[in-house]
Order: C-alpha cells, then structure tokens, then sequence
C-alpha cells in the first residue's frame, strides 16, 4: 500500500512541476497498474450517511481523508437531503497544482428503520479527475449502507463495488486500464445541533483509508 500511495503523490509532484509527461513515460504496466489502483482507491467518492431529518436540508462542510491519514485532503461538499434520498456534489484541489477531483453522488433509502429495526440506503457515485493532460480517470461505484439512528449518533456499515477507467494518453507506451475493485467501510456520524461529524474507515481493493468529515446545515 505504502509503495502505491508513493506512487501516486510522485506523479502528482511530477505533475504540479510541469514533467507529468516524463513522470508516466517513465512507468512501466504493472507500475501504472498499481497508480490506477492508487487513485481508485483514495479519489473514490461516497456521500455521507442518510439523514434521518423531517426536513429537507442542505449542507455545506469539508473534511479531510488519506491512508492511515498519511495525505491529507482539503474538499468542499454540498448536499440536498430529504426523506428518501440524498443528492451531492464534491469538488477538491490538489494544493500547488492543477489537480482536482469532482464527483456527484445519490443516495435512495430503499428501507426505513425505526426505534428497533436499521435502516437500508443504496447508493452510486461518479468521480473524475481534472487537470492532467496526459492521464484520463474516472469511476464509478455503487454501495448498500446499514445504518441505526439513535438519539445523538448514527452508526453504520456498508459493502460497494468500485469501477475504474484510466486511460493513458495514446503517445504514451502504456494500456488502458479497466477493473473493479470491492469496497467496505464502517463508521458513525454524529448530529451536533447545527453541525455534523462523521468518522469513517474504508478499506478499498488493498488500500485502507481513516477519514472524517464534517458540516453545517442550513
């Protein structure tokens, strides 16, 4: 893991220094195999657990996320929320460079819990990468959550699939890459009168990732 998160901030690096080109010609197959994987894993998006409100509400926050929180990631989410589903929408910036990340998420809840019984949402998401001229990526992921309201705290679980597609420019002597890779994650948001916390851990092909997030509604 540790060799492929290197990986992924020594192009990023290459790239924010004007030689992205030089960064990826220099990888092999297996080596871009694994910077695929990389990005699969730490720019897959999934918005937050399902609100349990009687009002429709939107949410402006941030947080940050990395590999046992060895890179951090600045982000700005907005959130419409209502009883039975979820819209978001994601934008983050790879500082002193022209990287960004953008990605919409929508969240049904296919069964309503209660007092005694949890609640079940199903998810998809869609992400891309911005910003470099020679790497195309993208992914897609769909995702069951179990989650059970309590008065303060509403913890969950969930599994999901991730698809990715990362396409090298064709000047390049490298394949495209297109693959799959399972998700699980497990956390706990909690409601703080305006203000929402949410700790998270994920674990995404071989990469895992501790994380947190938090927001203002509004």
């Amino acid at each position: 893991m540790r060799h492929t998160i290197l990986l992924v901030l020594c192009t990023f690096a290459a790239a924010a220094h004007g030689s992205e080109n030089d960064a990826l010609a220099r990888l092999i197959q297996p080596d871009f195999r694994a910077l695929s994987q990389g990005l699969g894993a730490a720019l897959s998006y999934r918005g937050s657990v399902h609100a349990r409100q009687s009002l429709a509400a939107q949410q402006l926050g941030g947080g940050f996320a990395g590999p046992q929180f060895n890179s951090e990631l600045s982000a700005t989410q907005a959130v419409f929320r209502s009883d039975w589903f979820d819209i978001g929408g994601f934008h983050s910036a790879l500082p002193r460079t022209s990287i960004s990340l953008t990605a919409l998420d929508l969240k049904f809840r296919v069964v309503e819990g209660g007092a005694h019984r949890p609640s079940f949402d199903l998810g998809g998401s869609m992400a891309r990468l911005d910003g470099t001229e020679r790497l195309e990526f993208n992914s897609r992921g769909l995702d069951l959550t179990i989650s059970q309201g309590f008065s303060l705290a509403t913890p969950y679980a969930g599994i999901g699939r991730v698809w990715v597609d990362s396409r090298p420019d064709q000047g390049l002597a490298l394949e495209s890459e297109h693959f799959f890779m399972d998700k699980y994650f497990i956390g706990a948001r909690f409601e703080l009168g305006l203000a929402d916390v949410a700790l998270e851990a994920d674990r995404t092909g071989s990469d895992t990732t501790i994380g947190a997030r938090f927001g203002l509604r509004f």
